[in-house]
Formats: C-alpha cells, structure tokens, sequence
C-alpha cells in the first residue's frame, strides 16, 4: 500500500484582527490549534508556545496579522489494513488492543502552513499604527529577499516603550515572545515582528518551493517514496492530522464479529 499526496483546492487567507479586552484573546489563534500542538512531528507544535503566550496575555489592545495556506492532503493508496500481530491482539483482547494501538489511527496528513504576527500592549502607544509600519517593512524585506542588518526603524508614536510580541512560522519551525520596555528592546522587537511578518506576505511562494525541494508539484497527484515523506515531515509542511476510529476499517469489524460470533457459540455449547 502507498502513501499519495493528492492536491486540493488552494485556500490562501491573510487578515487581520483587533481587540480590545484584557480577555480577547482566542480570536487571534486558528481553531486548528490544538490538534497541531499536541502533534510533535508537524510544523505547527510551534502554535503551542505560541497559544499558550497569547491565552495568557492580559494586555488591553491586541491585534495580529495571520496567513495561512492548504494546499493538499497525503493519505492512503487504499483502505489500510491491520498487521497479523494487532489482529490477533484484537480477537484475543479488544481492551488491549485499544491500549496497545488507541482507538485511533492517522488517516491523513493535511499540507500547508501558518504564521501569525501578534502585537500587544497596555500602553497608550498606537498599536494600529505600529503593526501598520511594521507590515509595510515586511513586504519591503519580503520582496527583496533579505535580512536588514544595518537599518533604522521610525521611533515609536509613544514615549514609553510597553509592547509585547508574539510569532509564529511552521515552515520554519519558528517561535518567540518578546516585550519590550526600552528603546534596545524595542528595535529588537520589531525587526523580529518584521521578519515574521514578511515570511507571513511570502507563505504561499515558500510552501511551493519547499514542496519543490521534495519533489512535489502542489497541483499534481504524486506517490511518495519513503525519501520524500521523510522530507515532508522534516519540511514543517504538515500542517494538521485527521484522525479516525480503528473500529471503522473492514479488517477491525471483521475481526470484532468473528470474536463475537465466536463468543456467543461458546455461550450456547455451554
């Protein structure tokens, strides 16, 4: 049996969101959060940290820019099948199959990537206008394809310097927290939130040629060989897992039926 990457429909999305509460923080984080956290190998663990910062943060004006891209899912060739030695467990012991194996299985893998750019502050400082700036920064860095080293930022619109900012990038497996309380912290900050920001304007470009340095043509069907796998795990390109029941596959009700089939005969001889 094969592992296929099949390519969907594209969905690209890029927008912004503001709040306004001490509370407002969930609106700035994707639904699909906690399945990608509590997945070690996708490129998305890195929401984690990043969930974890921004539910914790009690700053009264926030706002965030995220980008987001799917592209396509890897799944099986056909229906999967149970190995010899989970079957056998299976008629033997349900209850330990379910402790042995869990009730679910990875199904599929959906490819794709995210990034968020968060700001935050308590502050009177104008954080409209900053992330503003800063996005308008980004796509300068964005579009010329390097990393300022020797540049000048504008001064910030308020003389106190109270700003927090959290990132994320899955392709890059990239996530930091910074705040910043001084004039150093402050230009600091800001040329992470550029940089974070402008991978973000780029999404879709770098998931294509990160694919591409796989061997995957995000429009078209492909079998994967064990290399290009590999590779898509270790690219970040996993964005999410779908999960379904074990009980659902023809081998696991076929093997639950023979064992209750045979149960019940043994009910009757007795």
């Amino acid at each position: 049996m094969s592992l296929v990457f099949e390519p969907t429909n594209a969905t690209n999305s890029y927008r912004r969101t503001e709040s306004s509460s001490t509370a407002s923080s969930y609106e700035h984080m994707d639904a699909s959060f906690g399945v990608s956290a509590s997945c070690g190998f996708l490129g998305a663990s890195v929401q984690g940290e990043f969930a974890k910062s921004v539910t914790e943060n009690r700053d009264s004006d926030k706002v965030s820019l995220q980008a987001s891209s799917r592209v396509g899912r890897i799944g099986f060739s056909a229906c999967p099948g149970l190995s010899s030695a989970s079957l056998s467990l299976l008629r033997k012991s349900p209850s330990d199959f379910n402790r042995t194996y869990g009730k679910y299985f990875a199904a599929a893998l959906f490819i794709g990537a995210d990034t968020t750019t968060f700001l935050s502050t308590s502050s009177t400082m104008d954080l409209r206008s900053e992330m503003q700036d800063i996005e308008v920064k980004a796509k300068i860095l964005w579009v010329h394809k390097t990393v300022y080293s020797n540049h000048s930022h504008s001064e910030s619109a308020s003389s106190t310097y109270d700003i927090t900012y959290d990132g994320f990038d899955t392709l890059s497996a990239y996530q930091r927290h910074l705040r910043a309380t001084n004039a150093t912290g402050y230009e600091t900050l800001r040329t992470e939130a550029e940089g974070n920001l402008a991978g973000g304007i780029g999404l879709v470009e770098r998931l294509k040629d990160t694919l591409q340095s796989v061997g995957l043509d995000e429009t078209k069907t492909t079998v994967l060989t064990e290399k290009q796998l590999q590779g898509v795990f270790n690219s970040g390109a996993v964005v999410e897992v779908m999960f379904l029941p074990y009980a659902g596959l023809r081998d696991y009700v076929a093997a639950t039926a023979t064992r209750t089939l045979a149960s019940q005969l043994e009910k009757e001889l007795q």
